[in-house]
């Protein structure tokens, strides 16, 4: 499906939007996304601004990739002359940790240990994404026998050479061995099935029969976070959805992710994100991706 708003790949399945290719300049204006449930790519080519996350400003400028985790609100500011386009898909459109492949470029691209969100591109590396996306585009386009995997299979090719160029930058290596890597996975599945009663270290390296002093040192190679971050991360993530998305009030959004008491809860939010929960969702209610 194409048109005005872009190029969208439909789930075979379920029939709804999976992929989300927005091309976008400073005269057709920026488009508006969904920002829940989405993780968003934003390729600059040209132009520069200034994007907004958690009340943390930082400025870009093309050629350059910034890069959106998923539940993450923000707030973009582009300049007059601005060039490029959106990437936007589900958590669940390829990254399902099936393949060491999958979580090294997740990993590479949206650990919560790197302190920007933008990656800058040589003008080599810019034509290669750009080359990339285009044939991801004419996939998305036909309609012959398979396009739909075809389409996954180049995003994959995208965000693969996105990790790369971004653990370049970094000059630390991106592979754990074959044990690590498993255990790394089961880690990341473990605490999306069990993060609003399972707080714990211990309790996951006993899920998984490790001691947790071996299950640390893989979190921390393999996210550059312990444990608990990892934890803590996620409950943020979803803290931070609910608050966004619904009009519960805090005290229900506690408990909802496993806090019995709201004051706790309250230290706990202002601590990780800088502001409390209400101001929090006082600055972002509403909030998607615009152009100023």
């Amino acid at each position: 499906m194409n048109g005005i708003n872009g190029y969208s790949l439909l789930n075979p399945q379920m029939n709804t939007p999976t992929l989300k290719i927005v091309p976008f300049d400073s005269y057709k204006g920026i488009p508006q996304l969904e920002v829940f449930r989405f993780y968003i790519l934003i390729l600059i080519k040209a132009g520069s601004g200034i994007i907004e996350l958690d009340m943390h400003q930082h400025e870009f400028e093309g050629p350059s990739l910034i890069l959106i985790p998923v539940y993450q609100p923000f707030r973009m500011i582009a300049g007059e002359k601005i060039e490029g386009c959106f990437l936007q898909f589900q958590a669940d459109f390829f990254w399902n940790h099936k393949f060491l492949s999958e979580m090294q470029s997740k990993a590479a691209l949206f650990s919560d240990s790197l302190n920007t969100p933008i990656l800058n591109l040589e003008t080599l590396e810019l034509d290669e994404l750009l080359s990339l996306l285009h044939r991801a585009v004419t996939e998305i386009q036909i309609d012959h026998v398979g396009h739909y995997e075809m389409t996954v299979s180049w995003i994959q090719i995208f965000m693969i050479s996105a990790a790369r160029i971004r653990v370049s930058r970094q000059h630390k290596p991106l592979f754990l061995s074959s044990e690590e890597s498993l255990l790394a996975r089961s880690l990341m599945d473990a605490i999306e099935n069990h993060f609003i009663k399972l707080h714990g270290p211990t309790e996951y390296a006993s899920l998984l029969n490790v001691t947790v002093k071996k299950l640390n040192r893989v979190a921390k190679q393999f996210t550059g976070k312990t444990i608990s971050g990892l934890i803590m991360s996620r409950i943020m993530a979803e803290a931070k959805r609910k608050l966004y998305l619904s009009e519960k009030p805090v005290k229900e959004i506690a408990h909802e992710i496993g806090f019995q008491d709201e004051a706790y809860f309250s230290r706990v939010f202002k601590t990780q994100e800088g502001v409390t929960a209400q101001a929090f969702r006082g600055n972002f209610k509403g909030l998607k991706s615009y152009a100023a």
